[in-house]
């Protein structure tokens, strides 16, 4: 009678993904194109006496614990799931569910709005600013139709079903289409690296008054940094320090993403080496082009005019949105340059989502492997991918993506909170691993043993990430402007979301404990070891 049960627990997954297919995953995890063309306009309306260089390093070395936190977790427990199993092992079964379904539903959201932004934050600023560089109106009026709230909302759901079905071609069909892209994606922040590299501040004040005026846009640079200043997004030198601390949280959010083959575990190849390699590979990618490309923006277009971007008179003018990349559009000469360039940076977009799908599957089928969730959510199709958790997620991301329409708000509301609690419960797992499973621990990495100031270094880069993580979730509730709602809307959404997570647990465990006794099992005997590959 407990055959049914045991065999249930095995993935059927195949270890396929080599080093470079880890990188790759994490490259496109954190959106290199995304973050790069998104976030200094986002971190200059939410402070605008931010230095972008103490930022980032702050959100790097963030980055860097938690990466160390994830990495030396996926060598040591390589399974598909992720921080489930490094939280259910060191905390409890409880607090690794409740922080995997935080985090799951966190990204399904961030599923959701990246398909929608890929038409309404990449599409339709791209055909904007390019017809209006080559004077093709065509181009111009095609971007108005993606903007449209209503069509891109139509649109992005097709898009999503269309993730669906790329997904259902299993792991081997996407990581071929991820090296592809990849090649042509990279152009874009190379191109936008250019742009920023070939010009001063002066040359770029002229270009772009000489392109506003030419669209017959009624802005200028210094009438945008007089709309700023009215509103009260003005650079204040003695506001520097305070301004950059309390923006580190998006300092991390560049990073987020990074360790998402993490998620994969089953599937990657000499897991010892490939996680370690692929995880800080691609963060070290995304930190050489956010120092290189976002710092060279801050100085090419100065503090005050990229504060007042945020500001509604000013944004709500612009031509083309007020992203890096449109920028970068403006400076541009070259027709087939700039082409290539938007091209490159709307792959960021659209290939982000299929990331997070990926993940979201395999963390359903981490459940549903410990039998929280009916069978039919472990079960892989003949390509070895997972049917039913891709289709669940897709329809939650729907429901989701809707709930955004009907609020006309399509910022994270709370996702950040939600999250930064399942990584600080991760940070707080590797404090206690060693002393929790010593016998394991003797197995870990050189490098996770190592001493460090009295602890191991593993538990030294748990108590950074624990820190790290629980000021993230502080910030997220004490700045609306980071999870884009009121403060006691993100606690009230976090304390939702994991007590709904709890029921649901305490629910399953019940319904589990029940079938187990009619077979003569116990959840000991189901729980106390990992599912087979």
């Amino acid at each position: 009678m407990a055959t049914p049960f045991v065999y249930s627990r095995k993935s059927g997954l195949v270890r396929q993904l080599s080093v470079v297919d880890v990188f790759l995953v994490n490259t496109f995890g954190y959106s290199l194109g995304v973050a790069l063309t998104t976030n200094p306009t986002f971190i200059g309306g939410f402070a605008p006496s931010a230095n972008i260089y103490l930022v980032l390093f702050g959100g790097l070395l963030a980055a860097l614990c938690s990466g160390f936190v994830y990495g030396l977790f996926s060598v040591m427990i390589p399974k598909t799931g992720g921080d489930y199993w490094y939280v259910t092992r060191t905390l409890g079964m409880w607090l690794g569910f409740i922080a995997s379904v935080g985090f799951t539903l966190g990204q399904i959201y961030g599923f959701a709005l990246d398909c929608f932004w890929t038409f309404t934050q990449a599409l339709s600023p791209a055909l904007s600013t390019y017809g209006m560089v080559t004077g093709n109106q065509g181009l111009v009026r095609s971007s108005a139709i993606f903007s449209n709230e209503t069509t891109a909302f139509l649109v992005t759901i097709g898009y999503m079903l269309l993730m669906l079905c790329i997904s259902l071609l299993g792991l081997r069909f996407t990581k071929w289409l991820f090296l592809v892209a990849f090649v042509i994606a990279l152009l874009g922040p190379i191109l936008q690296a250019v742009a920023f590299f070939s010009i001063d501040h002066a040359e770029f004040v002229t270009r772009f008054d000489e392109f506003m005026q030419s669209t017959n846009t009624p802005l200028s640079y210094a009438s945008i940094i007089n709309l700023g200043h009215n509103s009260g997004l003005s650079v204040d030198s003695s506001r520097m320090l305070s301004d950059s601390l309390k923006s580190v949280p998006l300092g991390f959010l560049c990073f987020l993403g990074f360790t998402y083959s993490v998620y994969m575990g089953s599937e990657v190849k000499e897991a010892s080496k490939s996680q370690m390699w692929g995880v800080f590979g691609a963060l070290a990618v995304g930190a050489v082009f956010f120092f290189g490309v976002m710092g060279r923006y801050f100085h090419v277009v100065g503090n005050d005019f990229n504060a007042a971007l945020s500001a509604d008179a000013v944004a709500s003018k612009m031509p083309s949105g007020t992203s890096l990349a449109f920028f970068a559009g403006v400076i541009l000469k070259n027709h087939i340059a700039n082409a290539v360039m938007n091209v490159g940076s709307l792959l960021w977009f659209a290939l982000t989502p299929l990331v997070i799908l990926q993940v979201s599957c395999r963390n359903i089928q981490a459940w549903a492997l410990d039998l929280l969730l009916p069978e039919r959510f472990s079960r892989i199709n003949k390509y070895g991918a997972q049917t039913a958790a891709a289709i669940a997620t897709v329809g939650i991301g729907v429901v989701f993506l809707l709930i955004a329409y009907l609020r006309h708000n399509y910022t994270p509301v709370g996702a950040v909170a939600v999250v930064a609690f399942s990584i600080l419960l991760s940070g707080v797992s590797a404090m206690l691993y060693p002393s929790r499973h010593p016998s394991e621990f003797r197995n870990a990495p050189a490098l996770a043993r190592r001493p460090f100031l009295g602890f191991t270094f593993f538990q030294m880069m748990g108590f950074c990430t624990a820190v790290t993580f629980l000021w993230i979730l502080i910030a997220s509730m004490v700045y609306p402007e980071i999870s884009g709602t009121k403060s006691l809307a993100v606690l009230y959404l976090v304390i939702a979301v994991y007590a709904a997570a709890t029921v649901w647990f305490v629910c399953s465990f019940r319904l589990l404990k029940q079938k187990l006794d009619r077979v003569g099992l116990t959840i000991k005997e189901i729980w106390g070891s990992l599912p087979e590959d």
